[in-house]
């Protein structure tokens, strides 16, 4: 019996990924201590687990399946950017969900609830839909971050459908980790 590092997330199509990764390479303009998430590790984290049993899946993804069956699909669109947890002390970078913030975040609710029948605790801190865009791993010049961040206007990105959700493996390795689909679970189908 081995142990994985797992996530819940909503996944991002090539076409959204490859959009964002140019918008990294206007932000790269911050400076060498940032590291970038790799356009093919990009989703949006609707609920980490950490790690988990391996034999603890099978309860995963019921959990996962009863929390999105009676939703239904709806439209993601990007913009605007942010840190976390601010800027004084920036970890985080990101870019900001517009349409379809509130169907995340219920989406994430409903997985919480699910997830802690099982033994999940929640969250202590809210949900805050967003896509990673890098980590703050070295010294950044704050004012700089700030000022590139608030001179890139996104024009909002479109073209994601929220069909599914997906449980997802983690493998960390020195370059970034890589994520691997374990199972899926489209939006309003009981089975």
């Amino acid at each position: 019996m081995s142990n994985l590092r797992v996530f819940i997330a909503v996944t991002i199509d090539d076409r959204t990924k490859e959009r964002i990764s140019q918008i990294q390479e206007f932000l790269k303009k911050i400076g060498d201590g940032v590291r970038w998430v790799r356009p093919q590790a990009m989703h949006l984290t609707l609920k980490f687990l950490g790690e988990i049993v391996e034999d603890e899946l099978d309860r995963i993804y019921e959990a996962s399946l009863r929390a999105v069956c009676q939703k239904k699909l709806f439209p993601i669109s990007f913009g605007g950017f942010g840190v976390f947890p601010n800027l004084t002390s920036p970890r985080v970078i990101w870019m900001g969900i517009e349409e379809g913030r509130e169907e995340l975040v219920d989406l994430a609710k409903n997985l919480e609830v699910e997830l802690a029948k099982i033994g999940y605790p929640p969250e202590k801190r809210g949900f805050t839909p967003h896509l990673t865009l890098g980590r703050v791993k070295g010294w950044v010049d704050r004012r700089r971050l700030e000022n590139v961040l608030v001179s890139y206007q996104i024009e909002g990105i479109r073209g994601i459908e929220a069909e599914k959700i997906e449980v997802m493996k983690s493998d960390l390795r020195p370059t970034g980790a890589i994520h691997t689909s374990l199972r899926e679970f489209r939006l309003g189908k009981e089975r």
